[in-house]
């Protein structure tokens, strides 16, 4: 191609994996007001969808990641006021031996 370097495809999959979204615009607008072939336009919408959907999975990827994680918080405070009812109910009858 006229002037994309052999960088670009995985520099903008880089940009835009880490949302650095206006960096990753200017190499696309650099790329398409190129003149190319057919086959290069081809080429390069190709590479732009592929970058997109790595993009797409990098994303998701993180927004998985970041659900487990709340999970597992909720979990582990589930846990701790388990505990802390149980804590309360052993406590409540414990009283209720004593006025016996």
């Amino acid at each position: 191609m006229t002037n994309k370097k052999p960088t670009d495809d995985k520099q903008l999959a880089d940009l835009l994996a880490t949302g650095k979204i206006d960096e990753a615009k200017k190499i696309m607008e650099s790329i398409i007001n190129t003149d190319l072939t057919e086959e290069q336009k081809g080429e390069v919408y190709t590479n732009l969808a592929m970058a997109a959907m790595n993009a797409e999975t990098v994303a998701n990827n993180k927004y998985e990641a970041m659900l487990d994680n709340a999970i597992n918080t909720i979990k582990s405070l589930d846990k701790k006021i388990e505990t802390v009812e149980t804590d309360d109910k052993i406590s409540q009858v414990k009283k209720q031996l004593d006025q016996m």
